[in-house]
């Protein structure tokens, strides 16, 4: 590995659930998912060594992957969009799925995952003539990345997200709904989002195959792919509103209509096909899993052509630093967004830095700073650590940076100014 791609990976933890996602569409015989694997030279039985991979990759969690992933190209399949934008993309084989031989597919994902998947897929695409299909590293929280990856574009488009939203907090989901509100206004079309009731869909499935040892299945699951990844531990507020209950699907249509986005239900049975991951199991594993899944829906957003939306001034800046060292402080200015793109370049400049100059003290500039991610924050807690907590002084912040911040609760490590 690389110095670069290590501060990827270092950035970006997530990285690795790509990977278990991967392995759950091979165990579960999903088409191509294994040939994809071999070609990404990732070993299967490493991967699914050990007490954690257990619990990632049993016939339940297998099941959960393969549902998700199944339904969702069934559902891709009978809308008339051009165009699959898929955030994030992952480790899958979807855009050399046969039943999008005539859709134009682009693949989105942090770097550290598109980096290794765009040169295979590349080959895959050539040896089956299969053409407009590409790749594109992007944030889902950054407007110009996703916009750019859709620089070729014309008509409507079809965005999909499954499992996105649980490596999000508040003010990156907000960013995410800003974000595709603008896309669909521009081209038109949908967003398909699975991530609202993805826990309601997940604990069906548990119960189903494991009956009362379901919940505290889905817990480890959880846990597994949260200790691997680095993600939050707690379901935000997409999940907590996402349920089969009537208030809940209120409070998540109220929260997504203040990003101008209109909600339809559609019901996940109907596109639910026999999983293969189930075939091992008695017959009427199948008929259960149908009724415990009938209640529950994947969402289907569209523009809300009378929604005002409020001015995006500073958003979109691209991002610039400065550094210096003085008499034992390092002085860092910050500007535009410190997101999963920008992170490594801050985290290579201050390595750097800190190696030649072993600052005693940090001071982060960030008056010019219009968004702060997950990532940025991690970051800043990491360089806390290194300096010692209460040595590292951030300055500056909007009220939009702050509230991120105090949310953030980093007091302990880091002063506020």
């Amino acid at each position: 590995m690389n110095g670069k791609e290590d501060l990827k990976q270092r950035i970006n933890p997530v990285f690795y659930t790509a990977q278990a996602t991967l392995m759950s569409l091979c165990l579960a015989g999903v088409k191509d998912a294994r040939l994809l694997a071999e070609r990404l030279v990732i070993d299967i039985d490493s991967v699914m060594r050990g007490s954690e991979q257990e619990a990632v990759f049993g016939t339940a969690g297998n099941t959960v992957m393969e549902m998700r992933y199944r339904i969702m190209n069934n559902l891709i399949q009978t809308l008339g969009n051009g165009t699959i934008l898929d955030l994030p993309c992952g480790y899958t084989p979807r855009a050399i799925d046969e039943r999008f031989r005539d859709k134009r597919y682009i693949g989105c994902d942090l770097p550290a995952v598109t980096d290794a998947l765009t040169p295979v897929m590349d080959v895959l695409l050539k040896e089956r003539g299969i053409s407009g299909k590409e790749y594109h590293s992007a944030d889902a929280t950054n407007y110009l990345s996703l916009r750019s990856a859709l620089a070729s574009v014309k008509g409507e488009i079809c965005v999909v997200t499954e499992g996105l939203a649980m490596y999000l907090n508040p003010f990156e989901l907000a960013e995410l709904c800003r974000n595709i509100r603008r896309l669909l206004k521009e081209f038109g079309g949908c967003w398909l989002l699975y991530d609202p009731e993805s826990i309601p869909l997940a604990l069906a499935t548990m119960r189903t195959v494991l009956g009362e040892n379901g919940l505290a299945t889905l817990r480890s699951l959880w846990s597994a792919y949260s200790d691997k990844s680095g993600m939050q531990s707690d379901f935000n507020v997409m999940m907590i509103y996402g349920s089969a209950y009537r208030r809940g699907v209120i409070g998540l249509k109220e929260f997504l209509g203040g990003f101008g986005l209109k909600a339809e239900r559609v019901p996940v049975v109907l596109y639910l096909p026999k999983l293969n991951s189930l075939a091992e199991l008695p017959d009427g594993i199948n008929v259960e899993l149908f009724k415990a899944l009938a209640p529950l829906c994947v969402w289907k957003l569209t523009v809300d052509e009378d929604f005002r939306e409020p001015d995006s001034e500073g958003r979109d800046e691209d991002f610039d630093m400065s550094l210096r060292s003085d008499d034992g402080v390092m002085q860092i200015r910050l500007r535009g967004r410190l997101d999963s793109l920008s992170a490594p370049k801050l985290l290579a400049a201050y390595e750097q830095a800190a190696e030649e100059e072993k600052p005693q003290k940090i001071v982060i500039d960030v008056s010019a700073l219009a968004f702060l991610s997950s990532v940025g924050l991690r970051l800043f807690g990491t360089m806390a650590e290194q300096v010692g907590d209460g040595n590292l002084t951030v300055r500056g912040q909007s009220e939009a940076v702050q509230r991120i911040l105090e949310w953030a609760d980093l007091s302990e490590q880091i002063r506020l100014l």
